[in-house]
């Protein structure tokens, strides 16, 4: 009787679900821990084959939010250099509000495809916003011999830093965000050549060119040329970029593993190991309209 007295008594107390005054109190929920991130590496041969299976590398990471993850991989003379996103605390005694705090870390994937755990760091770390870090946005990796982070200290554009691996990071022109800081003595030269964006490149991004390997491809002042150039900053014309009929692409996925499907030209298409084979057609997925059908239509598609 009186452990029945003591229970009912502690109902109504602090530990209990009313208070003040009889007024019901939200009882806080804790936030859903979030999954490890781990990384795997799949090789691609130049020839475009992928050999093996995707292996675990050995880094592993806790993002800050979910579809915080991977954020630039880059191939240097040390291996791959590779950034992330990850839940970090506050430095020193600071005390932020809002979203909490969080880093951008990097490190090294080796050649035998394992991740080198002295190699880790912190490359930059700030304020949590949704995905992204409070003035480091659009963050990206550029270089040449040297590898840096180059990110904008405003969402819309503008200047930009670049924190490079093993040195000290630097506040650099709209010249060089635009082109990158890794061009060295081309850069002059690139910039001399007037790159311009192109057609539907909204006015908040600040890149000019695009790298693909050691050069840099980029449109002419009209718009409808395409030139590129090497770091040395000799530049070329070069021919149409897309010689072909243009097929839209409707939605694509890529995973891990290096699998992929794609909706593209009315007909599924898959990419494996031994390269892209087609799949169902359009008409075929959805034969049974928009309705039930069609969804069974696309379940077809992982058994086609």
């Amino acid at each position: 009787m009186q452990n029945r007295k003591a229970a009912a008594a502690g109902k109504k107390g602090n530990g209990g679900k009313k208070g003040n005054g009889g007024k019901k109190r939200e009882v806080g929920k804790k936030a859903a821990p979030r999954p490890t991130v781990e990384v795997t590496v799949r090789w691609l041969s130049r020839e475009g084959v992928f050999e093996g299976e995707a292996t675990a590398t050995g880094l592993r990471f806790v993002p800050p939010l979910e579809g915080m993850g991977v954020v630039d991989a880059r191939g240097s003379a040390r291996g791959v250099e590779i950034v992330w996103y990850e839940s970090a605390k506050p430095v020193g005694a600071r005390k932020v509000a809002g979203m909490g705090w969080a880093a951008v870390g990097g490190g090294v994937i080796g050649a035998d495809g394992r991740f080198e755990a002295k190699s880790r760091s912190k490359v930059v770390e700030g304020e949590l916003e949704w995905g992204a870090l409070k003035g480091f946005y659009a963050p990206r990796l550029v270089g040449g011999a040297q590898v840096g982070l180059l990110t904008q200290p405003v969402a819309r554009g503008g200047s930009c830093e670049v924190s490079w691996f093993g040195g000290t990071g630097a506040k650099l022109g709209r010249g060089a965000c635009a082109v990158d800081p890794g061009a060295g003595a081309g850069l002059e030269k690139i910039l001399e050549a007037e790159p311009r964006r192109m057609e539907g490149q909204g006015r908040n991004d600040v890149g000019l060119v695009v790298w693909a390997g050691e050069r840099a491809f980029f449109t002419t002042r009209d718009g409808r040329g395409l030139r590129s150039a090497g770091r040395d900053g000799v530049w070329r014309e070069e021919g149409a970029a897309f010689p072909a009929r243009r097929g839209r692409v409707h939605w694509a996925r890529v995973w891990p593993d290096g699998t992929g499907v794609a909706l593209a030209g009315g007909r599924v298409r898959m990419l494996e190991g031994d390269g892209v084979r087609e799949g169902l057609s359009k008409e075929e997925i959805f034969a049974g309209g928009r309705g039930a059908g069609a969804v069974a239509g696309i379940g077809k598609v992982g058994g086609a």
